[in-house]
């Protein structure tokens, strides 16, 4: 271990954790994003997403955990009435409250419910359609000169939809 020279070698120190696996290591960096204070529809998802994603693998790697599954069984069902009483009368989610539908942000809230749903929880039908048909509504064909931004919102958009299992067009018809 090198230190900075502008470091002085007596207030240094080396912290060393050994975890059994890398899926086991995990567990303990998922605690920030328990209480994370703001609450916008990124965060909402922000709060749970990593943590359905470390369950799974936890569960793929034979070393489920109790304690994760049921943290996150509360924090999944306060997520999912939050993301249910936000959902606009379009379909989509907005960042915060009070304002229109986002495309984006939409996106990002079906791909928690997605992965919420392939990790066991039930999601409700009608909320989940409903993006999704908003967010097919919102997919318009680019040209070449467009943004490279724009093709890279597409991108992500026309993913989740298809990982939500409801990709009726060809990715050429997006393009």
């Amino acid at each position: 271990v090198q230190l900075p020279k502008s470091m002085s070698y007596k207030s240094a120190s080396v912290n060393v954790e050994l975890s059994p696996s890398l899926a086991a290591s995990m567990v303990g960096g998922l605690d920030y994003l328990e209480d994370f204070e703001y609450l916008c529809m990124e965060q909402t998802i922000s709060r749970f997403l990593p943590n359905v994603a470390a369950l799974r693998a936890l569960e793929l790697a034979g070393q489920p955990s109790e304690e994760l599954r049921a943290k996150l069984d509360k924090q999944v069902s306060a997520a999912l009435q939050r993301i249910y009483a936000r959902q606009l009368y379009n379909g989509g989610w907005s960042w915060w409250d009070g304002q229109e539908s986002d495309p984006q942000t939409t996106a990002y809230v079906l791909l928690g419910l997605v992965e919420a749903r392939q990790t066991g929880y039930e999601i409700d039908e009608d909320v989940f359609g409903n993006a999704i048909g908003f967010l097919l509504g919102h997919l318009a064909p680019l040209v070449v000169n467009e943004a490279e931004w724009q093709f890279n919102r597409q991108a992500f958009a026309v993913y989740v939809v298809k990982r939500a299992g409801e990709l009726p067009y060809t990715p050429a018809n997006f393009l």
